[in-house]
């Protein structure tokens, strides 16, 4: 890859206090300035220059330090000509750090400590102080910034020893974070009350910058003087004690910073530290299907233990209109109940996706809550994996859950609130029977819950039903058919269980069975099994029409729940 480089190419590494890692070929960087190399006349000097291939051109030195073209004479040897501009590429080695922002720092090999004496170099080293947290009790030292630090170890002999350290200014690991909680962002704020924390990083973000704001009272604007507008503000000003973040309408409060928790308002036995990055929530474009739980994005991070905190900004989101709301949070008995906070979509969303509007949070190991990313999501019925019901059959569910329609179907009204333990849909559209409706069942059980989406399909839909009649022998058990002889149409092939007996749709057959085995179990009860056996060969257009069963039993689910999914049709010979 080429770049245009302007003023100078430098093989620089640490930025930001962050490594990357090493360059891929031909990457370049572009540094502003660099003055020493560009006004020195000691040849020498410019040795770094001509071993990266650049002092065959003189496009990187555009001006002096005193603003005027640089001649040959200013850089000897490096040029005849001087260009406009110029074009290179070359690779670029980045500096590995050792260690990571909130890491502690080792002390030099075969040293033994003096921690008192290390403590008494440290404290009146203002530089020291600004890059590293000594914990005197644990003996420990934190780093708190990025670059290249240094730290004064002194031994028990009397003996000390300087040490460099390359930091990074990020930590290796998942940070925890920090949203903007003004203006239009309004993130959420972080409670800290009754916990003993101090702030430490960059200054550029953890030292607040004091000026007016505006602020929204009922309605109303009014000005506030002599507030916060900028930074990362620790407010201890009422009885609680809340962490804020100003970007004063600005783009440039982004980092990351460490938070120390404390024994006691002493602040002098350190017992945690995490590192915490601010900055922007980007809202996340996600997906996500009615009647199945959403998931965060996690941007390469694991998401375990984050948890959905939808954001309160618009009534819109929970609207009880005739469709009803527009997701479901799970709230268990208990904190450690299953699906605890779990967030289903109970509407679509794709037009709307800021309608489910999610912040995603976990807590550290004092019980704090943080938010980790914010996400919108565009739900829409999950077509091909909802299972099928044949309209008109009935789902017989079974006595351990309490059923629930979600009021949202399409079209609107097909289908009917479980009665008796029976759920029941029509024809979606009696005019067009090719038209598919969507439902979709909440079941609850034993301080659980799972939603169960419904596809309505008319027994004459011929995108899934070819209702031709196949050949049987009179004295035989009725059984699925499956291959080429299923009676689907193609792109549809439903998983049969065969353990449930199907249902004869009575209004479409002959009666030239044995009813003496056969009952419809999703109407009746018998202790016997149902089965279907043909007595005679069919009447002329009266063969036998079978409507076989589905099951679906996710995860925890305690019972199955089988759907007539499959219409087949038998000519008895």
């Amino acid at each position: 890859m080429k770049r245009c480089i302007s003023p100078i190419l430098a093989a620089s590494a640490l930025w930001g206090g962050a490594a990357l890692g090493a360059a891929k070929p031909s990457y370049s960087l572009s540094v502003p300035g660099a003055p020493v190399i560009r006004v020195t006349a000691d040849a020498g000097e410019n040795q770094w220059l001509a071993s990266n291939y650049v002092a065959s051109v003189s496009a990187a030195f555009a001006v002096s330090a005193t603003n005027t073209p640089i001649s040959a004479a200013d850089t000897p040897g490096l040029a005849r000509y001087t260009l406009a501009s110029m074009e290179a590429g070359f690779s670029v080695e980045r500096i590995k750090p050792e260690v990571w922002l909130g890491d502690t720092i080792d002390p030099p090999v075969g040293m033994d400590v003096d921690w008192a004496e290390t403590y008494a170099v440290y404290s009146t080293n203002d530089e020291e102080k600004a890059s590293f947290i000594f914990d005197n009790i644990g003996k420990a030292v934190y780093v708190q910034t990025g670059g290249n630090l240094t730290f004064t170890w002194v031994a028990t002999d009397g003996t000390s020893m300087t040490r460099n350290y390359i930091a990074s200014g990020s930590t290796q690991g998942r940070p925890y974070r920090l949203f903007w909680t003004d203006g239009d962002w309004q993130g959420p704020p972080i409670d800290l009350s009754g916990k003993f924390v101090k702030l430490y990083g960059p200054s550029n973000l953890t030292t607040p910058e004091y000026g007016d704001r505006e602020v929204s009272t009922g309605g109303m604007l009014t000005t506030q003087n002599n507030v916060v507008v900028y930074g990362v503000f620790l407010d201890r000003s009422s009885s609680s004690t809340t962490l804020y973040a100003y970007s004063g309408g600005r783009t440039s409060l982004s980092g990351q910073f460490i938070l120390a928790y404390y024994d006691s308002g002493a602040f002098d036995e350190l017992k945690h530290i995490q590192v915490v990055e601010v900055g922007q929530p980007d809202i996340v474009d996600m997906t996500g299907y009615i009647g199945e739980a959403i998931q965060p994005h996690g941007s390469g991070h694991t998401t375990e233990g984050l948890r959905a905190q939808p954001v309160a900004n618009n009534s819109a989101s929970l609207s009880e209109d005739e469709f009803g709301p527009y997701y479901y949070q799970h709230k268990g008995t208990y904190s450690y109940s299953p699906k605890n906070n779990y967030v289903f979509p109970l509407r679509d969303t794709t037009d709307s996706p800021w309608r489910l509007d999610v912040y995603w949070m976990e807590d550290d190991a004092y019980g704090v809550s943080w938010p980790f990313e914010r996400c919108q999501y565009a739900c829409r019925w999950n077509k091909d994996a909802i299972p099928v019901l044949v309209a008109g059959d009935s789902v017989k569910i079974p006595s351990v859950y309490s059923p629930e329609l979600v009021k949202y179907q399409t079209p609107n009204g097909h289908a009917d609130a479980p009665q008796d333990g029976l759920f029941k849909t029509k024809v979606p559209n009696s005019n067009d029977v090719s038209e598919v409706g969507y439902s979709c069942l909440k079941l609850s059980a034993t301080d659980n819950v799972w939603f169960l989406p419904i596809r309505t399909v008319a027994r004459e839909n011929p995108d899934f039903f070819t209702l031709a009649a196949e050949e049987w022998n009179v004295g035989e058990e009725l059984t699925p058919r499956g291959g080429s002889v299923q009676g689907t149409a193609e792109g549809y092939a439903p998983k049969i269980d065969s353990s449930v007996p199907g249902i004869l749709n009575l209004a479409e057959s002959g009666t030239h069975y044995n009813p003496q085995l056969y009952y419809d179990w999703t109407a009746e009860s018998n202790d016997l099994e149902s089965v279907i056996y043909a007595v005679n060969t069919s009447p002329e257009g009266k063969p036998l029409e079978v409507h076989w069963f589905t099951s679906v039993q996710r995860g925890d689910m305690p019972e199955k729940v089988s759907i007539p999914c499959l219409v087949q049709r038998y000519n008895i010979r």
